[in-house]
């Protein structure tokens, strides 16, 4: 692959680099680390900023969603769902444009009389 021991060395070096960078090392925390307690905060801020809303509509006087509420539910017969269409007819012409056709093929006489061809 590298036709100098030297430039395979220097691959082999940025790679280390390259990944030490990313994971860490024991002492420095790593992208990857930085990255998962960035999230975490701003899970942690979304949680606290959910439960402000929440207790403030409960507060309204709302019901909450998991109370039980009997609601009745009715549905919509299928004929009411259906509306007579209008436009264009999308039949086709023809009847069937993929059936097939039987013709009869007769084979075709030389005129000496014979059904093989002359030479």
């Amino acid at each position: 692959m590298f036709q100098n021991r030297f430039g395979a060395l220097f691959f082999v070096g940025i790679t280390v680099l390259g990944a030490a960078a990313l994971v860490g090392t024991e002492e420095n925390g790593g992208t990857i680390s930085d990255a998962k307690a960035k999230i975490e905060e701003q899970r942690t801020e979304f949680l606290d900023e959910a439960d402000k809303v929440s207790s403030s509509s409960a507060s309204v006087g709302s019901t909450a969603p998991g109370s039980n509420m009997q609601v009745e539910i009715e549905f919509t017969p299928d004929a009411d769902l259906v509306q007579d269409p209008a436009g264009i007819n999308p039949a086709p012409i023809m009847p069937d444009p993929f059936a097939a056709e039987i013709v009869s093929v007769e084979p075709a006489q030389n005129q000496q009389g014979s059904d093989l061809p002359s030479r």
